[in-house]
């Protein structure tokens, strides 16, 4: 198994995990809290979702940084440990900036947010966790 394979089983588990993880991050407030609804500061709503813009802007940055370059040098040297390396560090960024997201839809419903408005951040974070699903093009000797 060379680098790229190796990075991309990595980033393939830790992805299950992150999704794993904003389920339960949907059922903390149905199951266990059972947050009652109530009306909250709209000035909190807007910071937090200012805040999640930005954290979705970055993890958009370190995407097409990081990711991208990696993933085409990847796809002609599959061997390249530091490019793979490079690829892993970008990819958990662009997933932990999603799970962040995530993590401000549950707070957002912890203080009493309704789930018309929480529920954007969960969504948003989850399309993301899966439109930014690990996969990498590799040669065809590589994968087998």
């Amino acid at each position: 198994m060379n680098a790229a394979e190796k990075a991309l089983r990595n980033a393939r588990m830790l992805h299950a995990g992150f999704f794993l993880a904003s389920i339960a991050y949907i059922l903390v407030p149905l199951v266990v809290i059972k947050t009652q609804t109530k009306e909250i500061n709209p000035a909190i709503v807007a910071a937090i979702s200012l805040i999640a813009v930005g954290d979705l802007g970055i993890a958009t940055f370190f995407r097409s940084k990081m990711v991208k370059s990696a993933e085409e040098t990847l796809a002609q040297n599959p061997e390249d440990s530091g490019t793979a390396a490079k690829w892993s560090r970008g990819v958990l960024l662009s997933l932990v900036f999603c799970m962040s997201t995530i993590l401000f839809g549950l707070v957002l419903r912890i203080l009493g947010a309704s789930w018309n408005v929480c529920g954007l951040f969960f969504v948003a974070g989850i399309l993301l966790l899966l439109a930014w699903t690990p996969k990498l093009d590799l040669p065809s000797s590589a994968n087998g």
